[in-house]
């Protein structure tokens, strides 16, 4: 039992002996890891010591072209540009031009085809452009439109503006996620490529909003109520006031969301 003992303590005071000899061996070693024959590391190599640090840049062949030294502090940061490190170009992906657009809606759509024809149309934004809009209109009257649908299938068309909801929003909440999402399959079954904007009213109803940022995202999505304090409305508080020029101000919201996805060329 005794010798079990005092076992122990020798064990105990190894793994103590052996964690102060690794921590001085790792603070006075140079940083120096090792690199894979790896074009993308090799061409970044950092190495720290207590006086300078170094920074190679070598090429594709192995071989340093420059060596920069600078002062080290206690706390370095090092920001490294990697479109500069692997030297070629890093951008976005490059925005798709868009000329063909299709509208579909209800009383807004109405007034932003009212808007369009009066002014918007002089710019020439869109080579093609068409509206289906009537007043009191939702989802499910459009899914079964045969003109609405027959157009639909014209690849001359790449973006459709829906202009929906402000009819069903008194729905629950699992009605209207079914409406949306059955809409949107409708359109993405007849064509597949066209991609798809949702304005969104400033109804009462937040789950309205919700379900169509769930379903097409957020970043399709134009909530009316993220800019309704911008828009001259009419008196239900939903509707932008054409007499004030709200349907402008509404056209030119719906442009700029456009843009951060879309080339779109205006000749006025």
């Amino acid at each position: 039992m005794q010798n079990k003992s005092i076992f122990l303590i020798f064990i105990v005071l190894m793994a103590a002996w052996l964690n102060i000899v690794y921590s001085w061996v790792v603070e006075n070693s140079e940083l120096d890891p090792l690199l894979p024959s790896n074009r993308c590391v090799q061409l970044a190599k950092i190495v720290l010591d207590d006086k300078k640090t170094v920074i190679t840049k070598s090429n594709s062949d192995g071989k340093p072209e420059e060596t920069t030294r600078m002062k080290a502090y206690s706390n370095i940061e090092l920001n490294l540009n990697l479109s500069d490190i692997l030297n070629i170009d890093i951008r976005p992906e490059s925005k798709r031009f868009l000329d063909g657009i299709l509208v579909v809606g209800d009383s807004l759509g109405e007034g932003l085809y009212l808007e369009y024809i009066k002014h918007i149309r002089k710019e020439h934004c869109f080579k093609h452009i068409k509206f289906f809009v009537a007043h009191s209109t939702t989802t499910y009257k459009w899914m079964s439109d045969k003109d609405f649908l027959r157009e639909l299938k014209k690849p001359k068309y790449k973006l459709l503006l829906v202009v929906l909801g402000a009819n069903q929003w008194k729905m629950d909440r699992v009605s209207m996620l079914v409406s949306v999402k059955k809409f949107y399959k409708k359109i993405h079954k007849i064509n597949p490529n066209i991609d798809i904007y949702w304005v969104v009213p400033a109804v009462k109803n937040e789950n309205l909003k919700q379900v169509i940022e769930g379903i097409i995202g957020k970043d399709r999505t134009i909530a009316m109520d993220e800019f309704i304090d911008e828009i001259p409305l009419k008196k239900d508080k939903i509707h932008p006031s054409i007499k004030k020029g709200g349907y402008k101000v509404l056209w030119e919201k719906i442009l700029n969301r456009l843009k951060s996805r879309w080339e779109i060329v205006c000749k006025n």
